[in-house]
Order: C-alpha cells, then structure tokens, then sequence
C-alpha cells in the first residue's frame, strides 16, 4: 500500500513538473499569436539606444523598488511564491507601456501572458536598467510631459541634470501614478512620500 502511494506521488509530481514546463514553452512563444520579429527588434533597439539617466534617479528608483534592476521576471515571480513580495521589473513595465501587447486582442485575460512572454524576450537583449532608462524616456507624467526631460522642465523649470534630490525624489513617486502623486494639484501628498523616499535612501546610505 505504502509502496503505491509513493507511486502516485511520483507520477503526479512528474505531471505536475510536465505541465508546468508545457505552460511556460506555451508563454514564452505566445508572442507569435500578436507581434514580429521586426517589431520587436525595433522595440529593443529604442531600449537599448534610450539616454541614460543621473545616477541618484536609479539609486532613488531602487530604494522605491528593491532590486528592480537585479531580479529578472523569473525571480520576481519566485519571490512571490515564496511569500517575499513582488516587484515588477522594468522589463514587463515595457511590455505595459509598449502597447505591443494589445495587438489584435480580443481577450483582455490574455494580457498578463502576453506582458511576460515580451518580458523574457526584451531580457534576453537588454538590462533591467536599460529597460528603465527606455521607461523614462516614455512615461506620461501628464500635462504632455511625456518622458523625465520633458516633466523636468514643466514641473520644476530645470533640464534633468540639474535637478536636486529632492526633485529627482519627486520623479521616482510620480512612476507610481501620476495622477494620485502629483505636485501641482497633490503637493502635501507628494510631499509626504518624497520625505519618506529620502528618509529610507539616507538610512541606507549612511550605514
């Protein structure tokens, strides 16, 4: 009895190890089903050509995101399953701010595969950071300020580089949401997370 028990268990682990391995072959190959080779080509070629940023934005970047640059969609999704939290790595953000994703969708439940299918496919060719620098360079802060030079200039009248940290703190809070972080029409609530922003970035540095 004991004996085939043990059997069961064998052969239900080794289906279970199958499907798994038959479910990420499936992901990983879905982009076929709704983009190209050129297309994405040409979506981490402006990954990789995309301006690098001052370094204080990607240390205050990682501060607000532990290890975003180091963990790839693989770790992150380890992490979660062992209960230590999940970070979404700059890699799918692209996916997300891509648009690629939505082409010729008629199943929006399709979308979190599509985004990690285009995430180990841009992780292949580029860096996690990279991949920040092209979301830097795309994001929509709002008021037509597409990309960090933009907002820069029309939120605090100044070209990215000279920045100071708190400004460049301000940055980091508003890629959470814009619109609820947001220094003109939220200044005490931006004010609020940017203080505590600062506060774990010189705990941290001053160890």
């Amino acid at each position: 009895m004991k004996k085939k028990f043990i059997k069961i268990v064998k052969i239900t682990s080794l289906l279970g190890v199958v499907l798994i391995i038959g479910l990420i072959y499936i992901i990983k190959n879905d982009w076929k089903n709704f983009t190209t080779k050129n297309e994405i080509s040409d979506l981490i070629n402006d990954i990789k050509t995309s301006n690098p940023l001052p370094d204080k934005l990607y240390n205050l970047y990682e501060i607000e995101y532990p290890n975003s640059f180091e963990y790839d969609i693989n770790r992150q999704a380890l992490n979660y399953l062992i209960g230590k939290g999940f970070v979404m790595p700059p890699s799918e953000q692209v996916s997300i701010l891509s648009h690629i994703a939505w082409n010729n969708i008629n199943d929006y439940r399709r979308l979190t595969n599509r985004h990690l299918t285009m995430a180990w496919l841009i992780e292949k060719e580029t860096t996690q950071k990279e991949c920040f620098n092209w979301i830097a360079a795309n994001y929509d802060f709002l008021n037509s300020a597409i990309g960090v030079n933009e907002a820069s200039f029309f939120y605090f009248k100044k070209e990215l580089h000279n920045l100071d940290e708190y400004e460049l703190a301000t940055l980091v809070v508003m890629l959470k949401n814009p619109s609820l972080y947001n220094p003109i029409r939220r200044k005490e609530l931006v004010d609020k997370e940017v203080e505590k922003l600062l506060t774990k970035y010189h705990d941290e540095n001053d160890d």
